[in-house]
Formats: C-alpha cells, sequence, structure tokens
C-alpha cells in the first residue's frame, strides 16, 4: 500500500500547524503577559504559579469535554459555542484588561 501522506493527511498537519501559530500570536501569551505585568514583584511568582495551574487545569477541561461536546452536540455548535467564547474573551480583553505600555 501507499504508506506517504494523502492531500488530507497535509491539510490536517497543517491546520494543526496553523492552529498553533495563530494561538502562540494571539490569545496564547496573554496570560503570561498579565500576570507579569497586573502583580507587583512581591506577588508575582505566587501569582504566576497559581495562574500557570490554573491555565493547565482549564486545557484539560477543555480537552476532555471536547470529544463529548462533540459526540452530542456535532461539529458545527460545537465550534460555534467555542468561535463565541473566543469573540467574548476578545470583548473581554479589549474592555478590561489594562494597557501598561510604559508604565513598568
Amino acid at each position: 500500500g501507499n504508506n506517504g501522506l494523502g492531500a488530507m493527511d497535509l491539510v490536517s498537519i497543517g491546520s494543526m500547524i496553523g492552529s498553533v501559530i495563530g494561538y502562540q500570536i494571539g490569545f496564547g501569551p496573554i496570560c503570561w503577559l498579565l500576570l507579569s505585568e497586573l502583580f507587583a514583584s512581591h506577588l508575582r511568582a505566587r501569582v504566576v504559579a497559581l495562574g500557570i495551574q490554573l491555565n493547565f487545569a482549564t486545557n484539560l477541561l477543555v480537552s476532555l469535554a471536547f470529544p463529548s461536546l462533540l459526540h452530542f452536540a456535532g461539529a458545527a455548535l460545537t465550534f460555534v459555542l467555542f468561535g463565541i467564547i473566543c469573540v467574548y474573551s476578545y470583548h473581554f480583553i479589549v474592555r478590561f484588561v489594562p494597557e501598561t505600555k510604559g508604565l513598568t
């Protein structure tokens, strides 16, 4: 048989790489930047440790919930839900996250 990668395999791999790149230049660094910029230096280590734990815990919850949500709600509704969460996150950041440029 053919052991090479097919067109859909390459699309899947390219999509995964594109998603990781998009996340890393978009929402990915926001939590790390916020934690390091918003808290005083004497609190920073504890806050960053708590933030890392919370970040990984919520990533785990999303990873565990995704297959069930996909099965019960279907692909379209699942991705619409995650899209709504992304749009909400963007508006939350724009509205409530303070600008720290030049303040530290």
